[in-house]
């Protein structure tokens, strides 16, 4: 028979007892687990209340959550779809009718379901007021829409007369209920207001015609829109050649991309946040442990367990553990609820609101940042404690809490060298210091990089500081005449003068009629979604043929500037097009309207080396030209000529040898000003004067059509500022966190290893030492850490940041590259005043004892 050997009383008293005793050691064992809370936390808390901010406003302006779609799907589609498991939500759309209100469109008459609406349209809008229609007789609709109709203050439940038009002579007059009203943020320019009928009144619907529009679709946010696309071809068969998958990215992984450069690296960028902390707690639980390693070998030699000596040694973590967590979350709070919200109180963000909302309290993220410091304090105490558990009682009773060789000083060393002796001589407690250091200010650095690479600031810099657009074009107006210029030779004379000029880049071109019949045209016909439905609509019919009655378009000229950049987009993405006649001027590109289906590209790929005849807006043919090609802006990386006039036929793009074979005159359709920034408010000033000046000689019915677009961009640079402001001050933020942990690491590390060096310093100040000396030799120590730091910063780090750079410009085009010097300076001088006060402080510290106490009491 054997007696249980229950201890449990005995190793709970030993646990109490040592974690009274260790007071100093416990102090910063519990600041590591503190601190390690507040960054995880805070940072975090940032980096989503930024990302999801910045989510809200991308699906504002675009109207809803979807990343791909598909038009016109059929049921065995919808539910091929509803079945990928790279899918995580579909919802089914259909455009039924408009809404009019004398006679004239006021929104788009729209069936969705409930679960559709809530998934897809309503993290979209702001102010629901009300329910989703239900009854026959609800109507849901935007406060856009409802302005259009004259009603200034709605009230749900109140009565709207509306006609119900689908097409002619399918119309009806219907008084609809006020279920719900909300607000949009779609510019109207991209779209009419959305009106949204019951189940029970679409399905009372009749006539023909009657079919989903779209199926909206939300994909998996790790696969960019292409891949989607590319495995959607594969996984659902079209129902013909031209209806084609729309891939897209969504919203989070735009806005991810945005903001740190993508996914992968905001994953390698947590891995190092938790390498830090993990680095941070391991110091300062294993220089801890190493000097208690004799009192646990005392506790061995009496017959205690190695399972013992580990629950004494892990219920004391439990209790730094839990106190840790406390004192972290109520920094955190502060940090997240008090600090920063009142910094960003003064700032709004477009479309979102007042920028301290941006960050809230999130009870599950806190105590997800809990878990993982406590996780990453056991992990770190693991190591130390199974290399005690494994030490043998008279080994670890001679052990000693410095591991490597001791080497003996020779005669006549100065103290610098003993100090570095003493820094390096437990190497690896030195590299572990030195690389948690490292890598949590190059974290640092790299944070202040990104948040000036990324500075918002850098696009409006891509663009020119004054563009002038013209977008007078026959489609606008009956009375339309070929002769006017809105932009004349004047005008540019004018704007080849404006104070301070730097650069004037004009995009020019005509227009031109094309014959519909011919078999290149009969492509971009077959693919051009206005002409999807005319088979069963008679206003579609009637359009269709104005449509080919009158097709023309734009034709843009390429300057040589711009030749050479095309070229090497289409080698880059082998591309089907013929480059030789495009160069030559023999040929022409057409800017498709959008992606063309696989099947179709392949038969727009036959069309390519065939003839087309132009004409002029007087209906004189011009002469052939080659067919050099379609093409669409797929990429990121289209060399876009930023005009599109979205007439009958797809934009045209000609070199200026052809241009000249064709005998055109090129009208300006667009001017790129550039001035000198210093003369950039003066130019300003000239600008708006030149536009009012054109203003007062047209009249006022005909200023939409006949007068150019001016856009200035210290206009829109100064609208955005806010944003700007916001983005940097959260990104500093960060930035700052990890300052703050790299430093704490030092901090602890030194702090704890003097503790434990206490009779160390004790016997060196028996044998004759000053304390002076003690003194300047700790300091010594801690500037060799901070050196070796430094070292690795100004080699290993910059390098870093090279790489870090080139990643962010391979995503992010406006990405640029600015060495942050002040805060590389200021993280030095930082690191040197920590490497003269803290030790010095901690040496106060152990002092207070008298020598006799410090040789003989065992240390904290």
């Amino acid at each position: 028979m054997t007696t249980p050997n229950n201890n449990n009383a005995v190793i709970q008293s030993l646990s109490i007892a040592s974690y009274k005793h260790n007071k100093n050691r416990n102090r910063l064992m519990i600041a590591a687990v503190a601190l390690t809370i507040m960054v995880i936390y805070s940072i975090f808390s940032i980096m989503l209340g930024r990302i999801n901010a910045e989510y809200t406003m991308e699906v504002r302006e675009h109207g809803n959550t979807a990343s791909s779609s598909l038009e016109h799907p059929t049921n065995r589609q919808i539910k091929q779809l509803e079945s990928l498991n790279y899918l995580t939500d579909t919802g089914v759309m259909t455009y039924f009718a408009d809404g009019r209100v004398d006679q004239e469109n006021v929104f788009a008459s729209v069936f969705v379901g409930e679960k559709m609406f809530d998934t897809f349209y309503a993290p979209a809008y702001t102010d629901i007021i009300g329910k989703f229609p239900q009854a026959k007789d609800e109507l849901m609709l935007s406060i856009r829409g409802l302005a259009e109709m004259g009603i200034q203050n709605p009230v749900v439940g109140m009565e709207i007369p509306v006609e119900i038009y689908r097409d002619r002579d399918i119309t009806s007059f219907d008084t609809f209920r006020l279920s719900a009203y909300y607000t949009d943020y779609v510019p109207p320019i991209f779209g009419p207001p959305i009106g949204y009928f019951s189940e029970a009144y679409f399905k009372d619907l009749s006539g023909p015609g009657i079919e989903p529009t779209v199926i909206f679709l939300k994909q998996a946010n790790r696969f960019t829109g292409k891949q989607v696309e590319k495995k959607l071809y594969q996984d659902v068969a079209t129902r013909d050649d031209v209806q084609r998958f729309d891939g897209g990215n969504s919203a989070n992984y735009n806005v991810v991309r945005q903001t740190v450069g993508g996914y992968d690296i905001a994953i390698l960028a947590s891995g190092v946040l938790f390498l830090c902390v993990f680095l941070l707690n391991y110091n300062v639980m294993a220089i801890s442990l190493g000097k208690d390693v004799q009192y646990y070998g005392l506790l061995k030699t009496i017959g205690t367990t190695d399972k013992q000596i580990r629950k004494i040694i892990y219920r004391q973590i439990w209790l730094i553990g839990l106190i840790g967590v406390g004192i972290g979350s109520l920094l955190s709070v502060l940090v997240v609820q008090g600090i920063l919200p009142l910094i960003l109180a003064n700032y709004y963000l477009r479309n979102y609101g007042v920028s301290s909302d941006l960050i809230r309290f999130s009870p599950s993220l806190l105590f997800i940042a809990c878990g993982i410091a406590i996780v990453i304090a056991f992990l770190s105490i693991m190591l130390p404690v199974r290399k005690i558990s494994r030490l043998a009682p008279l080994e670890a009773l001679k052990y000693s809490p410095i591991e490597g060789k001791v080497r003996k000083a020779k005669s006549g060393s100065r103290l610098y060298q003993m100090a570095w002796r003493n820094g390096t001589r437990d190497l690896k407690r030195f590299i572990i210091t030195v690389l948690s250091l490292f890598i949590g200010l190059t974290i640092a650095l790299a944070s202040f990089l990104v948040t000036e690479g990324l500075d918002y600031t850098n696009n409006f810099a891509l663009f020119p500081d004054f563009t002038v657009e013209n977008s007078y074009n026959p489609s606008w107006s009956e009375d339309y005449r070929d002769d006017f210029l809105p932009v004349d030779q004047e005008d540019l004379t004018f704007f080849a003068n404006l104070p301070g000029i730097e650069k004037v880049n004009v995009v020019a071109g005509d227009f031109v009629f094309l014959d519909a019949n011919e078999p290149v045209w009969q492509v971009a016909l077959k693919a051009d979604f206005r002409l999807q439905e005319q088979q069963i609509k008679e206003d579609d019919k009637e359009a269709a043929k104005a449509l080919l009655k009158d097709y023309y378009a734009p034709v843009l000229v390429a300057d040589e500037a711009y030749i050479k950049e095309f070229e090497a987009y289409v080698l880059k993405h082998q591309l089907a097009i013929d480059l030789e006649s495009f160069k030559n001027g023999t040929g022409v590109v057409a800017n498709s309207f959008g992606t063309f289906s696989p099947t179709m590209k392949l038969v727009a790929e036959k069309v390519i080396g065939q003839q087309i005849s132009l004409a002029n807006y007087q209906g004189e043919g011009l002469g052939n030209m080659t067919f050099s090609g379609f093409i669409a802006p797929e990429t990121d990386d289209y060399p876009n000529l930023h005009i599109s006039f979205g007439l009958t036929a797809p934009d045209i793009i000609i070199s200026e040898k052809g241009l000249a074979n064709l005998g055109l005159r090129p009208r300006a359709f667009k001017v790129e000003i550039d001035v000198d920034s210093e003369a950039e408010p003066a130019a300003k000033k000239v600008m708006k004067r030149w536009f009012s000046q054109k203003e007062s000689v047209v009249k006022p019915s005909q200023r939409d059509q006949m007068l150019p677009w001016v856009n200035i961009n210290s206009d829109f640079l100064a609208d955005a500022q806010d944003e700007i402001r916001t983005i940097k001050i959260t990104m500093y933020a960060v930035s700052l966190l990890m300052v703050v942990l790299g430093l704490a690491n030092f901090f602890n590390t030194v702090m704890m290893n003097i503790i434990s060096r206490k009779r160390e310093l004790a016997i060196l100040e028996s044998v004759g030492m000053v304390r002076q000396q003690l003194r300047w030799l700790l300091v010594m120590e801690g500037l060799a850490y901070s050196l070796v730091v430094v070292g690795l910063l100004s080699t290993v780090g910059v390098i870093s940041l090279k790489l870090v750079y080139k990643v962010l410009k391979s995503r992010i085009g406006y990405a640029t590259y600015e060495f942050p010097v002040v805060p590389f300076i200021v993280i030095i001088i930082l690191l040197m005043v920590f490497c003269v006060v803290i030790p010095l402080l901690s040496y106060k510290k152990v002092t207070e004892e008298s020598i006799v106490e410090r040789l003989h009491g065992r240390d904290e």
